[in-house]
C-alpha cells in the first residue's frame, strides 16, 4: 500500500470549503426541532462533501453525499429496518468500491452506522448523542486528512450539542413541573 499523498494546496482549499460547512455544523448544534436539523444538515453535507474530496478523504466524500440522499428519502418514506439496511450497505459497497484500506478511511461508514439507525428516533435528546457519537469520530478522521478546521469545529459541535441536550432537558423539566 502506498502513503497517502498530501497536496497542500488542495488540503488548504479542504479546510476552506470546510469551513463554510462547520459553521453549519456548529448552528445545528443548537437547533432543536428533529426537522429543522435534517434540513440543514442537508445543506451541511453538500459543503463538506467538496471539503472531503478536496482533503482526498473519497470516504468522507462518500459519506456526505449518501447522508443527503439518505435524509432526502427517509423523509419521504417509512423508516424500516431494511431500508436503513440498505443505505449502509450502499456506503460500504461505495467505500469499498473506492478503495478504503484502513480504519480511518472507514470512519465515516462507521459513524453513519450510528447516525442512521438513530435518524427516525423520536427522542430529540438521543437523535443528538448519536449525532455527537459520529462527530466525535470524524473529529479523529478529519484529524488524520489534515481537515483541522474541520477537527476544530467538531470539537466545538461536541460542546454545542451539550448544551443543546441540556436546554432539551431543561424545557422538559420546566413543563414537567406543576406551575
Amino acid at each position: 500500500m502506498q502513503g497517502r499523498k498530501v497536496r497542500p494546496n488542495l488540503v488548504i482549499a479542504g479546510n476552506i470549503i470546510s469551513f463554510v460547512g462547520c459553521m453549519m455544523m456548529i448552528l445545528i448544534g443548537f437547533i432543536k426541532k428533529k426537522e429543522q436539523i435534517l434540513l440543514a444538515q442537508c445543506a451541511q453535507f453538500s459543503v463538506q462533501s467538496v471539503g472531503n474530496l478536496a482533503v482526498g478523504s473519497i470516504s468522507g466524500c462518500i459519506s456526505c453525499i449518501i447522508g443527503v440522499i439518505r435524509i432526502l428519502v427517509f423523509n419521504k418514506v417509512k423508516v424500516t429496518v431494511w431500508l436503513k439496511l440498505g443505505f449502509l450497505a450502499l456506503q460500504a459497497v461505495l467505500t469499498a468500491a473506492f478503495g478504503a484500506e484502513t480504519l480511518v478511511e472507514w470512519i465515516p461508514f462507521l459513524s453513519m452506522v450510528a447516525y442512521t439507525w438513530y435518524l427516525d428516533t423520536d427522542n430529540a435528546v438521543v437523535f443528538k448523542l448519536a449525532n455527537m457519537a459520529g462527530v466525535v469520530m470524524w473529529a479523529v478522521h478529519d484529524f488524520h486528512y489534515h481537515n483541522f478546521v474541520a477537527f476544530s469545529f467538531d470539537v466545538m459541535t461536541v460542546v454545542s450539542t451539550t448544551i443543546g441536550i441540556l436546554m432539551i432537558l431543561r424545557d422538559r423539566k420546566k413543563t414537567a413541573e406543576p406551575q
